[in-house]
């Protein structure tokens, strides 16, 4: 990571290095740069997407056990799916496991996997596995099918809202909880926590969504709100405007932020790994929206993503997460 970082500024400079070693091919209809793979087969469209995790730096052991691994990694991997419009159809599980790993571990970590693909009928069906090391990692391939067009980060444009399945910055929190051991009331912890631990893909009210309302962009919230909507913003070419008070947040996240004497919002646009999907629809269709969806901004002419405070202040914002930095 160390040599990369020499190399590359950002993650978004190291994806536009490696799109220059792709090529054409008739199947391939979306690749590097989107939430998944989109391939159109003999008509049937087709999601593709992977990530891998590795000990110590997507998750650790100090609080999180071999079952809540699995299950709240899948739900990551899938989430990549929901955000293109996709039905999980099938995963792939690729372990390398350190000397000294355990067979109850495995167990306890597929019953994990198990625990979250099992909810939208997606079974493991292969992998690969190497031993050797010292830290516990793995990959997770999903494979989803798509009916009609998939969604992608471009599409948005002037005059449509910006959308949200549900609340965030919980993540961060948590995080921050764990690492430095921080003591806060048990109903706040368990609520920001338990987040964290069993986030639950967007896959199904997506799916439902799709057949509503026209959906003309989508990412899911893995690196945090201010940096995915920036990837809305680019991709579209539009400017982003979010509304602080519209954002969904639970009372438990504002306690806990009021606690360490901290603005909700520094959570609230960095907290990654969410797994809420944030979209765009045609202002016309806002009636459509059921309750649990959440507008939160609208899109505008221009650039870049801004926050509009309740004071009536709008600044330019940026944030998130970058392994690269």
């Amino acid at each position: 990571m160390f040599i990369l970082n020499e190399l590359f500024k950002s993650e978004d400079e190291f994806v536009n290095f490696i799109k220059k070693f792709e090529f054409p091919h008739p199947f391939v209809q979306t690749g590097t740069g989107d939430d998944a793979c989109i391939i159109n087969f003999q008509g049937q469209k087709i999601a593709i997407t992977t990530d891998s995790y590795r000990e110590n730096v997507h998750f650790r052991m100090q609080y999180l056990n071999f079952f809540e691994i699995g299950y709240r990694c899948t739900a990551g991997a899938l989430s990549d799916l929901a955000a293109c419009g996709a039905q999980p159809v099938i995963l792939l599980v690729s372990l390398l496991l350190p000397d000294g790993f355990k067979k109850k571990f495995i167990e306890e970590f597929y019953n994990g996997i198990n625990e979250v693909s099992k909810k939208f009928g997606a079974p493991i069906t292969g992998g690969d596995l190497i031993k050797g090391g010292k830290d516990f990692c793995f990959t997770i391939t999903c494979v989803g099918k798509i009916k009609g067009e998939p969604l992608l980060r471009k599409g948005a444009k002037k005059g449509e809202l910006l959308c949200i399945t549900g609340d965030i910055g919980r993540v961060y929190a948590a995080i921050e909880i764990l690492e430095n051991k921080i003591e806060v009331s048990p109903d706040i912890k368990d609520k920001i926590i338990q987040k964290f631990k069993f986030p639950l893909p967007r896959i199904a009210e997506i799916l439902d969504l799709i057949q509503r309302i026209k959906i003309t962009s989508a990412i899911d919230i893995s690196d945090g709100l201010a940096k995915d909507a920036w990837e809305i913003s680019r991709k579209s070419g539009v400017k982003i405007i979010i509304e602080e008070g519209k954002l969904p947040v639970v009372k438990e996240l504002i306690e806990y932020a009021l606690t360490l004497q901290k603005d909700p919002m520094f959570y609230i646009l960095n907290s990654g790994e969410e797994y809420e999907i944030l979209f765009t629809v045609p202002a016309h269709q806002e009636k459509r929206l059921p309750s649990w969806v959440k507008v939160i901004g609208k899109i505008e002419e221009g650039q870049g993503v801004y926050l509009k405070r309740k004071s009536g202040e709008i600044a330019k914002i940026e944030g998130g997460f970058d392994y690269f930095r």
